[in-house]
């Protein structure tokens, strides 16, 4: 049983599908549980906010790429080792459609992570997040609403507010945010005539020292200095102490503590592992499942661990190797080897990996690469981040799509329309279940 349908779990269950061999197919039973039915492709997320790509073209179905694997939608709430049980909820539990207790033999954990907001007052209630399409699709949807109201707005203070974007973190995912965003924004101020390109603010804010502090300082900062010139506001060393509905509390550098009124703020500074995965955790591994280089937890029977939610020690240093998805699809190869190895009896292999490069796109035909340790920046990294990405995206039918996508932008102006989604609850439609046993026909007939 795999659970998480992320880069994790879905990699390991293809790796999976592809290793098995001969009589291994009908012997055994591969279940992979997800709350989604797709696998979001997170590096191209940033760029459905600016309409530069539609949201389903950035998703995989995952029926139509697993074709040996038992599906089945619900979200992980709990894992009971000791009787080697998961326990889901969604619709379909509810309905008694799935049964609340899936058992398993081997329990494979990709659930990813969640986002970490430090304890920040405001922050869970108020701030928008970038880590699903919803997410994307959210965020693009406030940045309409506030322009399309800032257009309505005779104040100048409050159309002021209205166009403050705040982004939290100057990590990858920040980074790209901003870039993206601003872009949309100067593209789009057009239609409305009573904003300027001058009234937009858009602020990039993280307590770090340079932006994207992975990639290396001389990258990192080439990429706050191309952000700046295009017009973000980058705050470095800074860090949210509070977010309101209507402004948020920085703590400079000095000490002073600044107000930014701002009716739109993205959180993008931290991840956390899954809750469901609380109660393997070990103190040392932050909450993550501790595993040994194989994927496999020395301290529970049967579980392996990849990605956000594994803490995997690293081969090229001290401690443990990053959430990127990078490592999570080479973590889910090793895996699936070590899972079959395990079932024929022969010996298991570690997880050994370096990492070819980081890339992050800034918009604009920008973007900052380090690719064998190679530094680029330019055109020339924003070229190697689509053409890499374009390649690693699971599917024909989605590569042609998001190359349309990306080609219609260069001809085309950006989409403008706000369109509103249905709450989780109404995403299922189920009828009432068939009954146990038909009644008798009237006597008679």
């Amino acid at each position: 049983m795999i659970v998480g349908g992320g880069f994790a779990g879905y990699y390991t269950a293809r790796e999976l599908e592809a290793r098995m061999r001969g009589p291994e197919r009908d012997e055994l039973e591969i279940t992979l549980v997800a709350r989604d039915n797709f696998l979001t492709f997170t590096p191209m997320l940033p760029s459905v906010p600016a309409s530069t790509l539609a949201p389903r073209h950035v998703v995989t179905p995952l029926r139509q790429a697993l074709r040996r694997t038992r599906f089945v939608r619900a979200s992980v709430t709990d894992v009971d080792v000791a009787s080697k049980r998961v326990r889901v909820a969604g619709a379909l539990v509810d309905a008694g459609r799935e049964p609340e207790l899936l058992p398993y033999d081997d329990l494979v954990i990709g659930l990813g992570s969640t986002t970490n907001f430090f304890g920040v007052p405001g922050a869970a209630e108020h701030a928008l997040t970038m880590k699903t399409v919803p997410d994307a699709m959210r965020l693009r949807n406030r940045v309409l609403d506030l322009l399309e109201a800032a257009d309505a707005e005779e104040s100048e203070r409050r159309r002021r507010a209205l166009l403050t974007i705040v982004i939290v973190g100057v990590g990858f995912s920040g980074c790209e945010t901003a870039g993206e965003l601003r872009e949309f924004i100067q593209k789009t101020a057009a239609l409305y005539p009573h904003v300027s390109r001058s009234d937009a603010r858009v602020m990039l804010v993280g307590l770090d020292a340079e932006c994207m502090p992975e990639i290396g300082a001389r990258l990192g900062k080439w990429a706050r200095e191309v952000l700046t010139k295009d017009g973000v506001e980058v705050r470095l060393g800074t860090a949210i102490t509070r977010v309101a509905d209507d402004h948020v509390l920085m703590k400079l550098p000095s000490g002073e503590t600044e107000r930014v009124e701002t009716r739109g703020v993205v959180w993008t500074a931290g991840v956390a592992p899954s809750p469901a995965v609380a109660g393997l955790a070990s103190p040392e591994s932050k909450g993550r499942v501790l595993v040994d280089p194989t994927l496999k937890s020395p301290h529970h029977d049967g579980v392996w661990a990849l990605g956000d939610a594994a803490a995997v020690p690293s081969t090229d240093g001290p401690g443990f190797c990053g959430p990127t998805a990078q490592h999570a699809m080479r973590q889910a190869a090793t895996l699936a080897k070590n899972l079959l190895a395990a079932h024929r009896g022969r010996p298991l292999v570690w997880y050994k990996y370096k990492p070819l490069g980081l890339m992050a796109s800034l918009g604009h035909h920008k973007a900052v690469a380090l690719s064998f340790g190679i530094p680029l920046w330019g055109f020339l990294a924003w070229w190697m981040w689509r053409t890499y990405y374009l390649m690693r995206m699971p599917g024909l039918e989605r590569k042609i799509r998001v190359a349309l996508d990306w080609t219609i932008d260069l001809f085309l102006p950006r989409d403008t329309v706000v369109l509103r989604y249905e709450s989780p609850g109404s995403q299922l439609i189920l009828t009432p279940p068939p009954p146990r046993s038909l009644p008798a026909p009237p006597r008679g007939e």
